[in-house]
């Protein structure tokens, strides 16, 4: 627990740092000009983070407090989900100054509750990706497994025993947990925790048998106390470069990864969209923003509206049906 302390520390100095950097540079000066059909931002941005890290949305709002010489203000709201963030969102002016950072735990959320609490393609408009994620999956580094394939013989030799740790229901390590039991037959059971923190410590003290995760579990791998038996991702990750993707071992159907994006209110006017998303694509492109999104488990990448627009659709689609499939429930 305390390395991943110490890893949120170093990633909450580095957005400072970057920040610092910024507005002592030369180029600081020369701050992307707003278009002179509208005057925006010409007041502080809020910036809503629900569930997920807040890291990303720090990185990049240190870049842009910078260049645009207004302030973005991260906000975390964490509760319920990210259901309060979206809601605070959803019923800001449809102005520009109230986005929100989303994750894939949103489109969970909408696919999970009947009624769903928000319609991310009713209720907000896509304005930019910040990067996508695969899962790690981690076992304690005492548990006689070293893939896929031996933990679901695993949990089968050890009937109604074996717990898959996630960060609290709905959200996407609790649809994975649901995916490896169902595509797989594995015997696991779901095991909800309040957050990744809690879920880690269990995990890393053999309390509980397997869980997914991302950049928070590097220290505890590289540290010998959790086993990394697969990454969700369609190529394997660069922190991890021995540890084969589930496809490789012979499971594509528990591919699965988050993301990270920009969303606005509906009907946010369609020039104030497309200036946010050229803004933040020259920000996910500086290197240092980019290694800061590294360090916080991304994978960067951007892509202009249009395309944001598709992506979300297809991810939409995708986990609505992942959800079903599995048959997790959020009670």
């Amino acid at each position: 627990m305390k390395t991943i302390l110490r890893r949120q520390l170093a990633l909450h100095a580095l957005a400072a740092a970057i920040g610092a950097a910024w507005a002592c540079a030369p180029s600081a000066a020369n701050a992307q000009p707003s278009s002179p059909a509208i005057d925006y931002p010409n007041k502080p941005v809020r910036l809503i983070v629900g569930g997920g890290s807040e890291l990303p949305a720090r990185v990049v709002a240190a870049y842009l407090s910078t260049t645009w010489k207004q302030q973005v203000n991260v906000e975390p709201l964490p509760s319920a989900g990210g259901v309060v963030a979206a809601r605070t969102v959803k019923d800001a002016p449809a102005d520009g100054y109230t986005l929100l950072n989303t994750t894939g735990a949103y489109l969970l959320n909408q696919a999970a509750r009947t009624p769903p609490p928000f319609v991310m393609s009713r209720d907000f408009v896509p304005v930019a990706l910040l990067g996508t994620a695969p899962q790690i999956v981690v076992v304690p580094s005492s548990l006689p497994v070293k893939n896929i394939a031996e933990l679901v013989a695993y949990s089968k030799a050890h009937p109604n025993t074996v717990n898959c740790a996630s960060a609290g229901v709905g959200g996407s390590s609790h649809l994975a947990c649901e995916m490896l039991r169902h595509y797989t037959k594995a015997d696991v059971q779901h095991l909800p925790f309040r957050g990744v923190g809690p879920a880690l410590v269990d995990v890393s003290a053999g309390r509980a048998h397997v869980t997914y995760t991302a950049v928070a579990a590097l220290g505890a791998i590289k540290e010998g106390r959790l086993r990394a038996i697969a990454v969700t991702g369609a190529k394997r990750l660069g922190a991890l470069p021995d540890v084969p993707t589930v496809t490789e071992q012979g499971f594509p159907q528990l591919t699965l990864i988050t993301w990270y994006g920009i969303h606005a209110p509906a009907r946010t006017p369609a020039a104030v969209v497309d200036l946010l998303n050229r803004a933040i694509d020259k920000a996910v492109k500086d290197p240092a923003v980019m290694q800061g999104l590294v360090n916080a488990g991304l994978e960067p990448e951007t892509m202009p509206v249009a395309a944001f627009s598709s992506f979300m659709a297809a991810q939409e689609e995708s986990v609505t049906r992942l959800w079903r499939e599995s048959g997790a429930k959020i009670d």
